[in-house]
C-alpha cells in the first residue's frame, strides 16, 4: 500500500465500487486508483466529516 500512496494518516474516498467484486476506485492524494477488493480489505478506516 505504501507504493500506492496509502500510509497510516492518508485520507482517502471511495469514488465507486464495481460490482461482481470488481475493483474500488479511490481517491488518494489527488490521484485515481483502482483496488481490488481483497487489498482493500486490509485497510484500516475511520469515517471522515462529509465535505459540503
Amino acid at each position: 500500500m505504501y507504493d500506492l500512496g496509502i500510509v497510516p494518516g492518508t485520507v482517502l474516498r471511495v469514488m465507486t465500487v464495481a460490482p461482481f467484486a470488481g475493483p474500488l476506485m479511490l481517491e488518494v492524494n489527488n490521484q485515481t486508483l483502482a483496488l481490488d477488493p481483497s487489498l482493500a480489505r486490509d485497510i484500516g478506516v475511520d469515517e471522515a466529516e462529509e465535505e459540503t
